[in-house]
């Protein structure tokens, strides 16, 4: 019975633990389909914020045109204006609502990840802890002041009397010339200025909340996922290793009681069977009618516990030995209404019964020690 019970325990340990694998896996995928909503929502959310930054410093491009094209403060002045825009508050507001936004998504997943796992009573390894979370909110620097303009060197008074030389006495032409000459400079400027402001703030957004932010809970997500597959595979090599000398142990004990039933034991081919120790042995083969009742019940009598002899027909024990699991053993003699296989998984495979029925540790038991991989009811 103890061994039984280190069976029935390593696999379910694996089958919680494959479960935990995929509740990371779901996360995972959540937040891959988020991250394309998210970065096309950023590229919408740039390009807008852009726009409205563009119009705030052409007004005081227009109006430092309009009031300063004679005068030698003119590249102060614009300076001044520029800076009335808050162009870096601005900045660091817009980063910081995204990072907060990207902090929200994260922590939104990981306490879904955190009930999920308890809900479902999956008990892990005490190792195993959330993701960390990279809250940037407040934290995103810009790399430099965006407000750092090269000098304009407009020389206003100057300009305008050379103007004044080159078209006489006509006033509206000088004002014309010299604010387009002014305008020039001033957009150069701004052009300057408006491509600076869109690098910084790309870096820092594809730096720190896509890269450091994101990209780095995935990678926390991924390696917890890679830890969990890992110990899985070593709980479930552990319960095959256990499963397969329990398994032969049991088939010499069948073959003695067929022996002292006065029958032959040879007459069972291809045999597969699972025992609950004190309760019932469970056996399939391809000749199972070979086997009378009456040696059935003999064999019952001299073990202590319920004999079953099943047979299946050898077309499909050759076949796929996990369809003659699913058709001819679980479905047919164990009641079960569904049988699910999870993704294989290498050798390994999790079988999902569906939590609206009821199933005894005794089936569950059988089950495991049949096909030899974790189960689970979901």
């Amino acid at each position: 019975m103890p061994v039984q019970n280190s069976i029935a325990a390593l696999y379910g340990q694996s089958a919680e633990t494959i479960k935990a694998w995929e509740m990371y896996l779901d996360k995972v995928i959540q937040l891959n389909e988020w991250s394309d909503y998210f970065f096309e929502s950023i590229k919408s959310r740039l390009e807008n914020f852009m726009d409205g930054l563009t119009s705030d410093i052409n007004g005081k491009l227009d109006y430092v045109v309009n009031n300063y094209y004679d005068s030698d403060e003119a590249g102060k002045k614009w300076k001044y204006y520029l800076e009335a825009v808050n162009i870096d508050l601005r900045c660091q507001d817009f980063i910081n609502s995204i990072g907060a936004e990207a902090t929200e998504k994260m922590r939104e997943l990981s306490d879904e990840l955190t009930q999920d796992l308890s809900y479902s009573g999956v008990s892990v390894d005490a190792n195993i802890s959330m993701p960390e979370i990279t809250d940037v909110q407040g934290g995103l620097m810009l790399v430099a002041p965006l407000v750092a303009l090269t000098p304009i060197g407009w020389a206003g008074a100057a300009i305008f009397a050379a103007l004044s030389w080159l078209f006489g006495d006509s006033k509206s032409e000088k004002i014309r010339k010299a604010k387009n000459e002014l305008r020039g400079k001033l957009e150069e400027s701004r052009n300057e200025l408006l491509n600076n402001i869109r690098k910084n703030l790309t870096d820092v957004i594809d730096n720190e909340i896509l890269g450091r932010q994101i990209h780095g809970f995935k990678d926390t997500l991924i390696d917890m996922m890679n830890m969990l597959e890992k110990l899985a595979y070593t709980q479930n090599h552990v319960a095959d290793t256990i499963n397969s000398q329990y398994f032969d142990l049991n088939g010499r004990l069948i073959w003695n009681v067929i022996h002292h039933s006065n029958d032959d034991p040879r007459k069972l081919e291809h045999v597969e069977f699972a025992r609950v120790v004190g309760n019932k042995v469970i056996v399939f083969s391809t000749t199972a009618s070979e086997i009378s009742d009456s040696t059935r019940r003999k064999m019952s009598g001299l073990i202590g516990e319920n004999v079953e002899l099943y047979e299946v027909d050898a077309e499909n024990y050759f076949g796929d030995e996990m369809k003659v699991i699913e058709e001819k053993i679980l479905k047919s003699q164990f009641g079960f209404s569904k049988f699910v296989e999870d993704e294989e998984n290498g050798d390994m495979y999790v079988i999902n019964l569906p939590r609206e029925n009821y199933y005894t540790s005794e089936q569950i038991q059988l089950v495991q020690q049949l096909t030899a991989d974790p189960v689970v009811a979901y």
